[in-house]
């Protein structure tokens, strides 16, 4: 029996190793939710959707206050040791405080870094960046990035060509697009980037935009060694873009390593260096 008839038929898919590449605690005023924000909620959803791990920022980190933000999530990292993994959220705002916070919450197990050029309102490739970018490169850290291009004029900030350069600039840093550019147009500049940069990864949580029809067209671009599942939870229900995933016309090869071998081999890469 393939992966979606075990879907269909509302089997335990614990099996499959799912991570979520894409996931936050919350709140953050404003901000929609689905459910409960709580680690707890996370946790209950994940068992509920048989999601094993997911990669966790704060929205109150990606927001206004960076630090409290990583705070929550060093705290649902103890409560819930090998199911959230904490990614490290840095503000270009507080450009002083980049390193300092690196250095804190890399050294208390967060597996990587995410920024949010949208919210923080800095051009990701701004060189207020440009110490997290060199730490990372020098690290060899994991950055993940909001990235989105629908053809507004705000989300210019977050336009996913700019992660050619970077990426080129330093190769020793893992790049994480996440939404994979979040529309059509962002979606085939996600492509064209990472079929590009070696070291460029896709993540395709859930958009308005995402369907079967762009998971297929990314894995025909670039393979499905560089494509990580992710959800946006508790903004978005994680089994929205899981469901996409798991009914896709593609192979249950490359649906086991979108939904985590990918994320888990790229952890361990990053565990053994």
């Amino acid at each position: 029996m393939d992966i979606r008839q075990r879907a269909a038929l509302g089997e335990s898919l614990s099996g499959l190793g799912i991570i979520d590449a894409h996931a936050h605690l919350g709140p953050l005023p404003g901000i929609p939710r689905f459910g409960d924000p709580s680690a707890q909620g996370l946790v209950r959803v994940m068992d509920q959707a048989g999601i094993s791990k997911c990669l966790c920022s704060a929205l109150l980190a990606v927001g206004p206050d960076f630090e409290t933000g990583n705070d929550m999530v060093e705290q649902a990292m103890r409560e819930f040791p090998d199911r959230i993994l904490g990614m490290c959220v840095v503000d270009p705002n507080h450009p002083e405080a980049i390193v300092p916070e690196l250095e804190k919450r890399m050294g208390r197990g967060f597996v990587g870094v995410k920024i949010h050029p949208y919210n923080h309102r800095w051009y990701a490739n701004h060189d207020r960046y440009r110490i997290l970018y060199e730490y990372a490169n020098a690290q060899g850290l994991i950055v993940k990035s909001h990235t989105y291009n629908d053809g507004s004029f705000g989300n210019a900030v977050c336009n996913p060509v700019l992660f050619d350069e970077l990426a080129g600039r330093y190769p020793k840093a893992t790049f994480i697009l996440g939404h994979a550019g979040g529309a059509p147009w962002g979606h085939e500049e996600s492509i064209a980037v990472a079929r590009k940069r070696e070291n460029v990864y896709l993540e395709v949580c859930s958009t308005l935009a995402f369907t079967s029809y762009w998971l297929k067209k990314i894995i025909a671009g670039i393979g499905d060694e560089r494509v990580f599942y992710g959800s946006d939870m508790p903004v978005y229900d994680p089994r929205a873009a899981l469901g996409i995933v798991l009914f896709a016309d593609i192979p249950d090869a490359s649906k086991e390593r979108i939904l985590g071998l990918n994320v888990k081999r790229l952890l361990s890469r990053r565990t053994r260096r």
